[in-house]
């Protein structure tokens, strides 16, 4: 466990959580964090998934790691957590990165999205472009929100001079979407977005790593890749935990 100035995990009460996940009960306001310490998943939390046994994702020495070899084949491959709970009206969502291998230009994605086949979904992640991409002119190392209503604004890509560690965050606030990049003690807002449809009632979170992002599967640069989570606080107004969660399509797009 690395602790962050900008996401200093909160305790939550261990009997409200076990109230919670005994009863399926709705609990009302409250916090939950994963520090991912331990050499297993929490399992009560997320339900672990991986396309082949060229990706992996475990726990090691208080982070949660995602592993994408060079060697993975395949249109669409990843790896990751889908949560085993379900938010509902404001929340706020945030969880620390590092990037143990991320070769320039190796044509994977790796972030925060919402696990709903809704187009009121969201995603958040960090990417880098294969170098053959038709749009690295635009910088092959960068940041991306889509708010999936909106799905194809590209402006909402931020291109930022490689670093090593930092954090994402989404917060909702009625309608609004937020998402923002920590770096060096400060939030930069990525882009916001105000639905116009009605809200979906419920929704699940994952974590993931993958190839490419949206039509892009092709540009993998088949490179090993590995990153690291840590830190991950939700403060939510209605949380509800569930058996099981079944598999989201791969950043909701085909």
């Amino acid at each position: 466990m690395k602790i962050n100035d900008l996401t200093k995990p909160v305790v939550v009460a261990f009997l409200m959580i076990c109230l919670c996940l005994l009863s399926a009960a709705v609990c009302q306001g409250g916090t939950l964090s994963d520090n991912f310490d331990g050499n297993a998943i929490n399992t009560r939390l997320w339900k672990a998934f991986q396309d082949s046994q060229n990706q992996r994702v475990f726990q090691e020495q208080g982070e949660l790691r995602i592993q994408i070899d060079g060697t993975s084949v395949g249109k669409k491959f990843s790896a990751g957590l889908n949560s085993k709970f379900l938010l509902k009206g404001n929340f706020q969502i945030s969880v620390d990165f590092r990037m143990i291998t991320w070769p320039a230009g190796n044509g994977t994605a790796m972030g925060l999205q919402s696990t709903s086949t809704s187009p009121l979904g969201f995603f958040l992640q960090r990417l880098s472009l294969g170098t053959n991409d038709p749009l690295a002119a635009m910088g092959t190392d960068g940041y991306m929100a889509d708010f999936l209503e909106n799905h194809g604004s590209l402006d909402v890509f931020r291109p930022f001079s490689p670093v090593d560690h930092g954090s994402l965050k989404i917060k909702r606030i009625g309608q609004q979407l937020t998402a923002y990049l920590g770096l060096s003690g400060s939030w930069i807002e990525i882009s916001g977005y105000t639905y116009r449809a009605t809200f979906p009632e419920w929704m699940a979170i994952t974590l993931q790593a993958n190839n490419g992002w949206f039509d892009h599967w092709a540009y993998f640069g088949g490179k090993d890749v590995d990153i690291a989570f840590d830190n991950f606080l939700v403060t939510y107004d209605q949380i509800k935990y569930i058996s099981d969660q079944p598999r989201v399509p791969m950043l909701l797009l085909d």
